[in-house]
């Protein structure tokens, strides 16, 4: 089967989810209320420390799932590891955000948000295949 991506375009696409994942992670856990509220949470609810929890986690998440592509990105069984982690993570986002579009809060973020995680679930998915 022929590979739809080269050993250069898969590292390249782990080194992009790599630094969006990082940017996005640093993101929640240095400001949790301000991301909450762009995914869809209310700004009470935004403020309380269940809900800053809960974002700051996703942070961490993303951070962690950013540091393991950027630092396999070269190496094609680990690599390809990290990739399929992120995809089965995006995918769950993807499920979330599709559980939220429709409900109180949910705003233009929600479905953007559900959208580039499909996007990046796909990406991941396609430069985790074997060569």
């Amino acid at each position: 089967m022929k590979q739809l991506l080269t050993k250069q375009q898969k590292q390249s696409a782990a080194t992009l989810l790599g630094g969006a994942s990082i940017g996005v992670g640093l993101g929640f856990l240095a400001a949790p209320g301000l991301t909450g509220r762009m995914l869809g949470t209310t700004p009470q609810a935004a403020e309380e420390a269940g809900h800053r929890f809960a974002v700051r986690a996703l942070g961490a998440r993303d951070l962690a799932l950013g540091i393991g592509l950027l630092a396999t990105r070269q190496d094609r069984d680990k690599g390809a590891l990290w990739r399929q982690m992120f995809a089965v993570c995006m995918a769950g986002d993807v499920v979330a955000s599709g559980l939220s579009v429709g409900k109180p809060g949910a705003n233009f973020f929600t479905f953007a948000g559900g959208l580039s995680s499909a996007a990046l679930a796909v990406l991941a998915y396609l430069s985790a295949q074997e060569d």
